[in-house]
């Protein structure tokens, strides 16, 4: 019997997610934004991404501090902070450090977002593991509450390519393991969870991604749908 030809490498959406999921704090609403509260954001953060790492979805390598608040207008925007991490447990210890030195150089800075990015693990239809950058990533940010993103941009989990060609082998493999971390973040007592339904690429029930289809039942082609809008 003929091997199976390994899969074409993760293809990725830059048109927007293909799905994302958002972990809010379940205590009373933010309304300060001091260094306490942004410590607390980075803990959270570092909560979701040892989960994420621990089902080998994400393996954090950067913690990126942008969107400064409180600095003189009439000086250039200062650009975001780039951290360099080995581990999602070195999250909140090294977003700390960097507050610390931003502060007894200029004084208190609040940041917008807080974005952890790094490679993941997918299986090939070989069951092969292949590590790829930008699997999933995070975005942590404050509008009343602490919320945690989790974000896709990648169709390795969906039974159809964004261009709508099969793929049901290599869904079966990936998806399920999304899954579980899925679930094992949302039972977290602290953290409350919700999702989009429908974004422009998927349809999400929370814990499982189905492609658009049209009326005869057909995957779209939803690359050239964006590419279409676009222009």
């Amino acid at each position: 019997m003929e091997p199976k030809t390994p899969i074409k490498m993760i293809v990725k959406s830059r048109y927007g997610p293909v799905a994302s999921w958002t972990f809010r704090t379940r205590s009373e609403q933010v309304n300060v934004q001091d260094r306490a509260s942004l410590n607390e954001r980075a803990s959270h953060c570092q909560e979701i991404a040892a989960v994420l790492q621990q089902y080998q979805l994400l393996y954090p390598s950067n913690a990126i501090l942008c969107g400064w608040v409180g600095q003189d207008p009439s000086q250039p925007p200062e650009p975001p902070v780039s951290i360099s991490i080995a581990a999602a447990s070195e999250i909140g210890d090294r977003c700390r450090e960097a507050l610390d030195e931003l502060e007894r150089n200029r004084g208190f800075r609040n940041f917008t977002n807080l974005v952890v990015t790094g490679t993941g693990t997918i299986l090939d239809e070989l069951e092969r593991p292949r590590e790829v950058s930008d699997l999933l990533w995070l975005d942590a940010y404050t509008i009343q509450f602490h919320c945690i993103q989790v974000i896709t941009q990648s169709d390795i989990w969906l039974p159809f390519t964004l261009r709508g060609g099969p793929q049901a082998e290599l869904a079966a493999l990936n998806a399920p393991r999304l899954e579980r971390a899925l679930r094992a973040m949302a039972s977290h007592s602290e953290l409350s969870f919700s999702f989009e339904e429908i974004t422009q690429f998927a349809l999400n029930d929370g814990f499982h991604l189905a492609n658009r289809k049209n009326e005869e039942g057909d995957p779209l082609d939803v690359i050239d749908d964006a590419e279409m809008l676009q222009n």
